[in-house]
């Protein structure tokens, strides 16, 4: 509903050159197939009067992938997920946020931060010391779904405790770190 397609490869891996933003909002699950009938796929989305078709010129079949609304427009049927297990799909892309380990915690003078993103969005990852000022950005960039770990080298601060703190689309989180040298 944001006008935003995300494409990932079947196994899991990012697909090149998207995201895709778009101009206007759709929703409902888009269409794989090869629309024109020239030996690669074109992904459909859209929904009302708004239809998008995106050429991804790669030569391929829509076999395994949920296409031509499976015999009918009310999309009945199984999808049938290419004999992928259903654990690999999961582990493809997070189904939600997580500001997770922090490790190692307490740490001297590195730690490394886990943290998963269900969707595309700007993540922020800042320090805030005990005072409450920010004393470092770890991450202020655009990312794409997936699974993610930084590092804070915090050779140049003093020991404390310091709180490392995320921030993406609707998602907050805050997790304590202890710096011991």
């Amino acid at each position: 509903d944001r006008g935003e397609i995300v494409a990932l490869h079947l196994n899991g891996d990012a697909y090149p050159y998207f995201p895709i933003i778009n101009d206007f909002p759709f929703s409902g699950s888009p269409m794989i197939t090869d629309l024109d009938d020239d030996g690669d796929l074109e992904i459909l989305a859209g929904s009302g009067s708004n239809l998008i078709v995106i050429d991804i010129k790669e030569s391929g079949t829509s076999e395994g992938y949920w296409s031509e609304f499976r015999g009918g427009f009310e999309r009945r049927g199984s999808l049938d997920y290419a004999g992928i297990p259903l654990a690999n799909i999961k582990e493809s892309v997070p189904f939600e946020y997580s500001l997770s380990s922090i490790y190692p915690n307490p740490f001297n003078p590195v730690t490394h931060i886990k943290y998963d993103l269900p969707e595309s969005g700007i993540v922020n990852i800042v320090v805030y010391d005990i005072s409450g000022r920010q004393v470092a950005l770890l991450c202020n960039n655009y990312q794409s779904p997936g699974f993610y770990s930084i590092k804070w080298n915090a050779s140049s601060f003093p020991s404390g405790l310091y709180f490392i703190r995320m921030t993406s689309n609707n998602f907050t989180d805050t997790r304590k770190v202890l710096l011991i040298k």
